[in-house]
């Protein structure tokens, strides 16, 4: 992941507008209601679910990406979640005011872990909020998909777009999924896309892989290059799937499906706690 700190300025300037998909889906939200961005990059998402009077917290491992969400507000940025770089937000840990933002009574609510009421982790009250002039207040997180530092129930939707493909296991793709839908309320929504097989611009990226990567490789892992104007490269991991190992991943992950289907190379699910 120190690869997404490293190229984060250059990432930026090529992701700038929300992907379709997340604007459909997020005819779905009303003013006041929470969404989460579960692996939300730079930001390309964020804006225009906050121009809805949604309120949207942003999760990323990447501090460096966040960093340039946060650079981008109207207001004078302020600490993040997680803001030391060894010390991303505690797993399952409620995360300060994230909490007391998304649950009504904050002293009742249990976290993952069954602690209870404020959360008292290092840094935990360094939160980046910006009020703009219009819209709720957005938060970003520093934390990891497959172990959200988020209680129970509190949303009401979350974007895991192009996020899960990172991950380089089975089981740790499984658990970041099932984390999104643990952090749902009942009814919640989760829109998940991925990058799929079947691409033959890839072949050499798969070949690569295969022997990079040695024993660990899995079918669908490969190896993109992202070259810096100065000229460095960064290679980063990919997994893509089949439409099989796709439907398998949600048949396991317990969420209801809505709606299945295959958009520009990728397969995307509508899913329902």
């Amino acid at each position: 992941m120190e690869t997404y700190d490293l190229i984060a300025a250059d990432f930026d300037g090529t992701r700038y507008k929300p992907w379709p998909d997340t604007i459909e889906f997020s005819k779905r939200f009303k003013p006041g209601d929470t969404v989460l961005d579960l692996g939300c990059g730079n930001g390309r998402d964020l804006k225009h679910f906050e121009s809805l009077g949604v309120r949207v917290i942003g999760l990323d491992f990447s501090l460096e990406q966040l960093k340039v969400v946060r650079a981008r507000a109207r207001d004078p940025p302020e600490p993040l979640v997680g803001d030391d770089p060894r010390s991303p937000a505690s797993p399952g840990t409620p995360a300060g005011p994230l909490c007391d933002d998304v649950v009504q009574d904050p002293a009742r609510a249990v976290s993952s872990s069954g602690r209870t009421g404020q959360a008292s982790e290092p840094g935990e009250e360094n939160v980046q909020r910006t009020s703009p002039s219009s819209g709720p207040m957005p938060m970003l997180v520093r934390g990891d998909v497959s172990e959200l530092p988020i209680r129970d129930d509190t949303a009401d939707g979350a974007i895991l777009v192009a996020t899960l493909h990172h991950l380089p296991t089975k089981e740790g793709r499984l658990r970041a999924l099932r984390e999104a839908r643990r952090c749902l309320a009942p009814g919640g929504a989760c829109l998940l896309g991925v990058w799929a097989t079947g691409q033959d611009r890839f072949e050499g990226n798969i070949e690569r892989a295969r022997t990079e990567l040695g024993e660990s490789w899995e079918e669908g892992d490969m190896l993109l290059d992202w070259k810096l104007p100065d000229g460095r490269v960064f290679p980063r991991y990919y997994h893509l799937f089949s439409e099989e190992e796709f439907s398998e991943l949600i048949s396991t992950s317990e969420f209801d499906v809505e709606r299945k289907y295959f958009s520009c190379d990728n397969h995307y699910a509508l899913l329902i706690k």
